[in-house]
């Protein structure tokens, strides 16, 4: 895969795509997807509306979308694999990075990746509810949790988590629930960069030095 390629989905596919052509045409449905959702909201986002706009026939759609929930899921899978991409490598190979630096750079580097698609949040949320095994917050928890725990992974030895496992599922998804919120919101009073310091100091009290 090229620096300018984004990752494909995963967990959204019926099946991985191995040949470039099927790639480009997985990208293709997702992009537009994207501009149905945003043109023609949720009432206008069928499959064969997104497989018209992506100029593919529904049959190659349904290769690998079981739906249009799971067009949606491949959509911010796709986004938040973009965000994972930047900070696993630091999680796993810079052991010595300070706790507050990861925490930072998770939580911006989210912020960033998700702002484009403010304007479409609701529709997406609209798409497929929050609370949905595919919806927006079970990706990001899952890849979120999985940058945490590799970072502890590799610092065991150094930082543990107050309150164990628990305690870290709760931060996670209370901090995905605040950022889901001031994406659709947008208040005024709160700039994306105070957001990123209240996440930090919410997230950073859980770990301690062993």
């Amino acid at each position: 895969m090229s620096e300018t390629t984004p990752p494909l989905p995963r967990s959204s596919l019926l099946k991985i795509p191995t040949q470039q052509r099927a790639v480009d045409t997985v990208h293709l449905i997702l992009d537009a997807g994207i501009r149905v959702l945003e043109s023609e909201g949720v009432a206008g986002f069928t499959t064969n509306r997104v497989a018209d706009v992506a100029g593919v026939s529904p049959g190659s759609l349904y290769q690998y979308f079981t739906n249009k929930e799971m067009i949606v899921s491949g959509i911010v899978e796709r986004g938040v694999r973009s965000t994972e991409q930047q900070i696993r490598g630091v999680s796993l190979n810079a052991v010595d990075i300070p706790p507050r630096v990861l925490l930072r750079q998770v939580c911006l580097s989210v912020l960033v990746q998700l702002e484009p698609y403010r304007v479409l949040l609701s529709e997406i949320l609209a798409a497929t509810p929050v609370l949905s095994g595919t919806g927006v917050a079970a990706i990001l928890e899952t890849r979120i949790g999985d940058v945490f725990r590799a970072y502890l992974t590799a610092n065991s030895e150094r930082y543990r988590v107050r309150g164990g496992p628990a305690a870290l599922y709760v931060a996670i998804n209370g901090a995905i629930y605040v950022v889901l919120k001031w994406l659709s919101e947008r208040p005024a009073f709160i700039s994306r960069e105070a957001l990123v310091d209240a996440l930090v100091t919410q997230l950073d009290v859980l770990l301690i030095a062993s």
